[in-house]
């Protein structure tokens, strides 16, 4: 019994490992399939969205920066008037 169950397992993942390789190779060959016949103007478009989507983005986060650092230099601002407070009331004491 030992033989057969060895033997079964074995078959059972030998298939189920062709049944993955044949059908993630199906999954992938569709799409492309449809992508090479699209016409060149159809993906320069595509390509064009997606630079747009990410030109976006970029803009967003430049603006994230820009707040955050006028946040800042505000924050050093009123941290150099309260050392300059410190030094002149120390100079009373």
């Amino acid at each position: 019994m030992d033989v057969f169950s060895f033997i079964l397992a074995v078959n059972n993942t030998f298939s189920l490992v062709c049944i993955l390789l044949f059908l993630s190779y199906g999954v992938v060959a569709i799409p492309r399939k449809y992508l090479h016949k699209k016409s060149i103007h159809e993906r320069l478009s595509a390509s064009y969205a997606g630079v747009y989507k990410i030109g976006k983005k970029i803009e967003e986060k430049q603006w994230d920066i820009e707040e955050i650092m006028s946040d800042l230099h505000i924050m050093v601002k009123k941290i150099k008037n309260e050392e300059c407070k410190l030094e002149h009331a120390s100079q009373y004491v």
